[in-house]
């Protein structure tokens, strides 16, 4: 299994503060939804809802209004608005 991950460019200007992104992501029950976060860290590591090391986008969801952390593989069509 490969770590190799293509970071898009939309992502690395998202990462000034007060930045917003917007993607389509898939969770882990399998539904697709459009979010649309401010991005807070990128890392690599784990959390209780992604369990095996993977490279994590942790950011506030304005549409959930609480930080969460999304799989940069699950994350498509990102974009800044």
């Amino acid at each position: 299994m490969s770590n190799k991950i293509v970071v898009s460019l939309p992502l690395v200007p998202a990462m000034v503060p007060g930045s917003v992104l917007l993607f389509t992501y898939t969770n882990w029950r399998g539904v697709t939804e459009k979010r649309r976060v401010i991005p807070i860290n990128l890392q690599y590591g784990t959390t209780p809802e992604h369990p095996e090391p993977t490279w994590l986008l942790f950011s506030y969801c304005t549409d959930r209004k609480a930080n969460r952390s999304f799989m940069l593989s699950k994350m498509q069509d990102v974009r800044t608005p």
